[in-house]
């Protein structure tokens, strides 16, 4: 199988393992935290996200994303991410050629090694079936990483995908 199938092939397991994510009505796109401060990022995003978000489902935006949105992402509620994170993880798979959003995801894809050292705590719980296709995801960046054209950085963000593989494993994710 070549890479191209290779990778609508996972697409659509993603697709499949996610597909009992339930869909969030705007109200629930983010939830605030009593404490939250009306200047607080999450606060700040919130236009943007019900903007950007609202109302839609998966697939009338995944091919439109930008790494604006991964932010965006940061900012959901955890039902929110569960419903969307599909969308970010195919077009990772799909389109190649946008470094800002290939270096924003596999950021976010890195950070739950931070969940418990920061804030960042807006990862769901996921079945064994959705983790398991995180873990393939970047499974697939690594053995394609040459097609992602990170040029002098490749081995800098081969060594984030290889912790983040790991600690998706070691949290009990996968």
């Amino acid at each position: 199988m070549n890479m191209e199938e290779a990778a609508g092939d996972l697409a659509e397991r993603i697709e499949t393992a996610f597909r009992n994510a339930p869909w969030p009505a705007r109200h629930q796109l983010v939830v605030h935290d009593p404490t939250d401060s009306p200047d607080s990022f999450k606060r700040l995003e919130e236009t943007a996200i019900i903007s950007h978000f609202g109302g839609k489902r998966r697939r009338e935006f995944e091919r439109d994303l930008t790494s604006g949105e991964i932010e965006e992402l940061c900012s959901m509620s955890k039902l929110a991410v569960r419903y969307y994170l599909p969308s970010f993880l195919k077009r990772l798979l799909l389109d190649r050629g946008d470094f800002l959003f290939v270096i924003g995801m596999v950021s976010l894809l890195n950070m739950n090694c931070f969940i418990n050292r920061w804030e960042y705590d807006f990862w769901p719980e996921f079945t064994l079936e959705e983790s398991g296709v995180i873990v393939e995801t970047i499974e697939f960046v690594l053995q394609h990483i040459k097609s992602y054209q990170f040029g002098e950085l490749e081995s800098q963000y081969r060594m984030r995908l290889i912790e983040a593989k790991r600690e998706w494993r070691k949290l009990g994710l996968d």
